[in-house]
């Protein structure tokens, strides 16, 4: 199996990607390496098509090897009939199930007071 971080960031605003930006992540495991292209259905949870896949050698917190993989950003936005902002986009990844930077960083905490 191999370890993936898929990643995308939910930007402030439609313009730019701004200090305030957001990352967001979620991990999993696959029985083949991933590939540019590649869409993700794991247990509920989506991802759009991959854009861009990074072998990562040094291991992250749980000490494993990775595979980084990053999907389109989100920004805020009309979607079909809705504006959707910035905190309504952070607060769909979350239910979906993407990790926000706040996880992340409690996560290396935890980690590092072990």
């Amino acid at each position: 199996m191999y370890k993936v971080k898929v990643k995308k960031r939910i930007w402030k605003d439609e313009k730019e990607i701004q200090p305030g930006a957001s990352g967001y992540q979620y991990e999993l495991s696959t029985p083949f390496p991933p590939f540019i292209g590649l869409s993700i259905i794991h247990e509920g949870w989506q991802c759009s098509p991959i854009i861009s896949v990074t072998w990562v050698s040094k291991t992250d917190l749980n000490g494993k090897e990775y595979f980084e993989c990053w999907v389109e950003d989100e920004k805020p936005g009309m979607y079909g009939d809705s504006y959707l902002s910035h905190e309504d986009l952070k607060q769909f990844a979350i239910e979906d199930s993407w990790e926000g930077p706040e996880i992340v960083r409690q996560r290396k905490r935890d980690k590092a007071n072990e």
